[in-house]
């Protein structure tokens, strides 16, 4: 497995069912997840909600998952009528951000920008540009 998953609850019991469903669901991200497995440990921190006690109709649920990658955090929340439906959109937007993230080679914000400036013949010289991320 390459990332830990940490659940949280509020105002909700765990049960072992949502447990399985929520480990099956964001460990399928894994597959996503494999370049960035040689840079160091990936935790996914998953919190699951009802937003009140006293409401029982809408979005009265929410799902937020957190997800640490080397020099990224990716973070989604989403509300919901269903628990369940909470956790497959929050990881279907994930898998998303997971796939642009690869797409930029790792690289956020300020680097981006930079090489955007430089053109497209920029990126092959990427490595000699980030050379801080080979420490």
């Amino acid at each position: 497995m390459y990332m830990n998953i940490t659940i949280k609850t509020k105002n909700l019991d765990l049960t072992p069912a949502i447990k399985e469903y929520i480990e099956e669901k964001i460990g399928s991200l894994n597959k996503l997840l494999q370049p960035f497995e040689a840079e160091g440990h990936i935790l996914a921190e998953v919190e699951i909600a009802r937003t009140s006690n006293h409401h029982h109709k809408g979005d009265v649920f929410y799902a937020e998952v957190n997800v640490k990658l080397p020099n990224k955090m990716l973070r989604v929340s989403i509300d919901d009528s269903d628990v369940r439906v909470a956790i497959d959109r929050a990881r279907d937007v994930l898998g998303r951000d997971i796939s642009k993230y690869k797409e930029k080679g790792g690289m956020t914000g300020k680097a981006m920008r930079h090489m955007a400036r430089l053109g497209k013949g920029a990126i092959g010289a990427a490595s000699k540009l980030m050379w801080w991320r080979d420490k």
